[in-house]
């Protein structure tokens, strides 16, 4: 029966024969003679640990004369700590890892976690070529890699001693070995300016992220706070499940992001990154994204429920209009409401003067007849204001051809065959569009006119500041623009024709050749240049 007694490695309590004890307390008091280094004493401790546990020996485990033997020959003898210049004579080198090398994070040229650094180590690659690599492919994976950086960051261990520095750069675990490196990372030592330089960059992202923390919470509050008390667009009921629905995940979403950036700011400032909030910050990305994701879903899927619910409540009606329609040359359009932007399409027809109305119930058209002018109006309800972008209304006039159109804040469509003239006078931030076979068409106001699918022969263009005229291939061109105008650029008057099949036009009342010409209130472009 062998005597035991209890020991301490490495604060690993074991028990020990006493023949193996009297063993190692000489092998550990001529280490500590040719090593004289505290550091490194504890990292051989530590290793000594590892290579019991490999041998079967765990804590609270007993330790033969075998098993010291056994830590003597991997380690090395004692007189390997000798210096260089010393004349002692080196002892063994040491065995390598038989497993090879171990992928640990590599603390000492971390940026943030090491795993970098790590992965550098364990290749066998200069760590710039991997950093370079990853803000690649976090480029290319759209900020997947970030994540996948984070995983390894919780996964993947730190090397803290020696011989898990060793191992991981594929390393023998030897005295010589263990002394070699503490001894390069003593010279090596804490660089100041790059701890200030990092530690600068830390506060200052400490500081941006608790800025878009408040601001990601201000958002939230005030999205929802207007949505709810000033404009609610789902006055139909079946809708509002899918509102509520999107609202919340959307403002969840955002609390998320104020989460993970409080989280940011908490790592910045206290300059510690533990596995506790490396996953907190996980689990916070994977939910804000999720939630994301359900409020972009969620609101797709309701807007097109209340698209299609709009759409079924759209109504068409042909309404025949009065037979001293059939006389007018004139017609002046107007809305009553500036939300409200209808389609409408005049086309000139022989057959029965009569529109044809397609929207929600409620929305009506006057058509008032004062000699040869005929005044259209487009009345919305209130009910409908909510909803015109999903059920859009059109109307469409059959008429006879008129000489002169005037639109209020409202865009008009006028199809005709072949007429003579077309006068257009332009009230407001309108747009006029004409498509036949036109002898003459003059513009008069402001607004926009496109005639580049009408065939015109003569172009007259009378132009105020905030003008715009587009025409294709015209014979004749006439443009008067204003040379006094206020300063900015929307302000410009634009005349814009493809070409000019005589060579020449009259601007300002003065016959030149037709090449593009810009002042500080106008411009007339000819041919394919860019029109702003």
């Amino acid at each position: 029966m062998k005597e035991i007694t209890r020991i301490h490695l490495a604060k690993s309590s074991y028990d020990i024969e006493l023949a193996a004890k009297k063993q190692l307390e000489h092998y550990i008091n001529s280490l500590e003679t040719y090593a004289q280094d505290k550091d490194v004493m504890v990292d051989i401790e530590i290793r000594m640990t590892e290579l019991l546990e490999a041998r079967g020996v765990k804590t609270n485990g007993v330790i033969s004369s075998d098993d010291v033997k056994a830590v003597r020959e991997q380690l090395g003898e004692p007189h390997e700590f000798a210096s260089e210049e010393s004349d002692m004579a080196l002892g063994p080198v040491g065995v390598a890892n038989p497993n090879g090398r171990k992928f640990f994070r590599d603390g000492n040229g971390a940026v943030l976690g090491g795993v970098l650094a790590g992965i550098a180590a364990y290749a066998r690659i200069n760590v710039a070529w991997i950093r370079l690599a990853f803000i690649i492919l976090t480029i290319i994976s759209l900020g997947t890699a970030l994540l996948v950086y984070a995983l390894l960051w919780v996964v993947v261990p730190l090397a803290r001693t020696a011989a898990e520095k060793l191992t991981m750069k594929g390393e023998p675990v030897t005295l010589e070995s263990i002394k070699r490196l503490n001894m390069s990372e003593e010279l090596v030592g804490p660089n100041r300016t790059s701890r200030f330089i990092v530690r600068t960059l830390l506060v200052l992202t400490g500081i941006f992220a608790i800025i878009g923390a408040l601001l990601a919470i201000v958002a939230v509050i005030g999205v929802i706070g207007y949505t709810i008390f000033g404009y609610v667009p789902f006055d139909v009921p079946m809708n509002n499940a899918f509102f509520w629905a999107t609202l919340i995940l959307a403002g969840l979403a955002g609390l998320l992001l104020a989460a993970l950036l409080s989280l940011v700011a908490y790592a910045a400032f206290t300059g510690r990154v533990g596995k506790r909030i490396v996953v907190s910050a996980i689990v916070v990305t994977i939910s804000g994204i999720l939630a994301f994701s359900a409020a972009f879903i969620t609101g797709a899927v309701g807007t097109a429920a209340y698209a299609q619910h709009a759409q079924s409540l759209v109504r068409e009606q042909t309404v025949a209009l009065p037979d001293s329609f059939r006389t007018i040359t004139a017609l002046q359009f107007e809305k009553n409401d500036v939300s409200l932007q209808p389609e409408v399409e005049y086309v000139v027809d022989s057959g029965v003067p009569r529109y044809v109305l397609s929207s929600l119930p409620g929305t009506k058209v006057t058509v008032a007849v004062n000699g040869d002018t005929a005044t259209v109006k487009v009345h919305d309800s209130e009910q409908n204001r909510t909803i015109p972008y999903f059920a859009q209304t059109k109307v469409t006039i059959y008429g006879p051809a008129v000489t002169q159109i005037k639109a209020t804040d409202m865009s008009v469509r006028y199809q005709t065959q072949s007429q003579e003239k077309v006068v257009v006078i332009g009230d407001g931030h309108q747009r006029t569009s004409i498509s036949g076979t036109i002898n003459s068409v003059e513009t008069k106001g402001r607004g926009e006119v496109d005639v580049s699918t009408s065939s015109v022969t003569s172009l007259t263009v009378d132009s105020v500041s905030g003008s715009s005229v587009v025409a294709g291939t015209v014979r004749n061109l006439v443009v008067t623009q204003p040379d006094v105008c206020p300063d900015q650029e929307s302000d410009r008057a634009i005349v814009s024709v493809r070409g000019v099949s005589s060579g020449v036009m009259t601007y300002n009342g003065s016959q030149r050749e037709a090449t593009s010409n810009t002042t500080a209130c106008a411009k007339v472009i000819i041919g394919e240049e860019e029109q702003y």
